[in-house]
């Protein structure tokens, strides 16, 4: 089989080095040329964090193997593809230690029926996040377990309705009644 010639191209308009912040999207046009028909069953990108290194290697997916392309590869056309994703808000940031390493990757696979598929690995920075995250972007954190219910409304009951009861006492007490005459 011969062998696609296969670029990828950032179409970031913010970035166009390819070095992005956790948050941000990740756009690009991925680019198959073949001299040859190649009869793939389809192009495939994943888009994710290898974290590798003396321990054991775990992958974080900013996009899960994904088809973006379906059919055969025709003879002398490029064909190209383009892709949008969104890197996580909480996801490690590029980093080349001694012991540990987190490569941030575009992955095109092309699967090819009853052969080896075709792998191409396009690496890119992803940065530390210097603003914080918008907060539909977060979800809020749980109330913490044990904490006080939230306060009665302080605002003048309507006509026709009884105000709330603070805890241990009864209504009468609570409108600001005279207690009950000791008996």
């Amino acid at each position: 089989m011969p062998e696609p010639q296969v670029t990828m191209r950032w179409t970031c308009e913010e970035r166009p080095d390819g070095r992005l912040e956790l948050g941000e999207t990740l756009k690009g046009v991925v680019s198959v040329f073949c001299e040859e028909e190649i009869k793939c069953r389809a192009i495939l990108l994943w888009v994710g964090c290898r974290v590798h290194g003396s321990g054991t290697q775990e992958k974080v997916d900013a996009l899960p193997e994904s088809p973006i392309h379906h059919g055969p590869l025709p003879a002398g056309q490029k064909t190209e593809v383009g892709f949008e994703v969104r890197l996580p808000w909480k996801a490690p940031i590029s980093y080349q230690g001694r012991y540990i390493k987190c490569d941030w990757e575009a992955v095109v696979r092309i699967d090819v029926p009853i052969w080896f598929d075709r792998r191409f690995t396009f690496g890119f920075e992803v940065l530390p996040r210097v603003t914080q995250p918008p907060r539909e972007a977060e979800p809020p954190p749980p109330p913490p377990t044990g904490a006080p219910a939230p306060a009665a409304d302080p605002s003048p009951p309507t006509p026709g309705t009884s105000a709330p009861t603070p805890a241990g006492s009864s209504p009468a007490s609570a409108a600001g009644a005279a207690p009950p005459p000791p008996g």
